[in-house]
């Protein structure tokens, strides 16, 4: 079991607890297939925690295991998901050329620049960078994204 199930991307300092049976005094979190710190002081042979900070991973559903290193067996896997609530406030320029495209910053709350959608479509190539969780600069290339009113 993992606990929290679910809490906001965007949150910071969560202590996060996985539960069960026989884990090793070494055994190791994985979180996607991928090691975390686990807290020492919480090691025990039925419950294991790890700090998430805020953007640890990116939101969605992850899939948390637990691995024993002495006898290399993983364990089952529990989810825990990672929501976020992203609100936009503006977007400089709000028009660019659909032949050249060109730069835009997207600037809000709780942005987590894994894709950018435009009329419920996905946009590809687009590069991005991240400001943190309030702004965002896409390079958009011309010809990527057909012209019209994106409100």
């Amino acid at each position: 079991m993992v606990s929290p199930g679910s809490f906001a991307w965007s949150s910071n300092n969560i202590v996060v607890t996985v539960t069960g049976s026989y884990f090793a005094s070494n055994a190791e979190l994985l979180v996607d297939g991928n090691p975390v710190t686990v807290l020492p002081s919480t090691r025990t042979a039925t419950s294991l925690q790890f700090n998430y900070v805020n953007r640890m991973f990116r939101s969605g559903t992850h899939s948390v295991t637990v691995r024993n290193p002495t006898s290399e067996r993983v364990s089952n896997s529990r989810d825990f998901s990672l929501s976020s609530n992203p609100t936009i406030s503006s977007i400089v320029p709000n028009v660019l050329s659909y032949v050249s495209g060109g730069s835009v910053e997207i600037i809000g709350t709780d942005l987590d620049p894994i894709k950018l959608m435009a009329n419920g479509l996905e946009i590809p190539n687009v590069l991005w960078s991240s400001g943190g969780d309030r702004l965002v600069n896409l390079g958009i290339l011309g010809g990527i994204v057909p012209g019209g009113n994106y409100d």
